[in-house]
């Protein structure tokens, strides 16, 4: 399964404070992408730092197509 741009989704979905997140769309970067979209949700939900840049977080905000 993938998206409409070939970017996985990994992130909050609707308006903040819904608690609604997805990790999805990973096609064939499924195997190793997922683990890495795992981490970033973990660390978004803990507050924690994230494993990867601010600009892919936004590039895989679930929201982009909204």
């Amino acid at each position: 399964l993938t998206t409409p741009d070939h970017m996985p989704l990994a992130g909050q979905l609707g308006s903040a404070g819904d608690g609604l997140y997805i990790s999805a769309g990973w096609g064939s970067h499924g195997l190793l992408g997922t683990i890495l979209g795992a981490h970033s949700l973990a660390d978004r939900l803990m507050g924690t730092p994230q494993p990867i840049p601010k600009s892919v977080i936004g590039a895989l905000d679930p929201r982009r197509f909204l």
